[in-house]
């Protein structure tokens, strides 16, 4: 096992949408490590209608 550092944000959008944004982010294989790209992707799914948030870091086990 090796830590990896994971950047956490936070997502508000309203309830109706987040099962089809959820299932968006999973099917496009959401960066861990590109902040930028993952705000790209968020813009593109949301059509701009939400943005994400920084909450900080964590480390998490992986395996390699």
């Amino acid at each position: 096992m090796e830590l990896e550092r994971r950047e956490l944000f936070t997502l508000a959008l309203p309830h109706a949408d987040a099962g089809r944004i959820e299932a968006e982010l999973r099917q496009r294989g959401v960066p861990y490590d590109d902040a930028a790209r993952l705000a790209a992707i968020v813009a593109h799914v949301t059509g701009g209608g939400a943005e994400l948030k920084a909450r900080g870091h964590e480390w998490v086990d992986v395996e390699r």
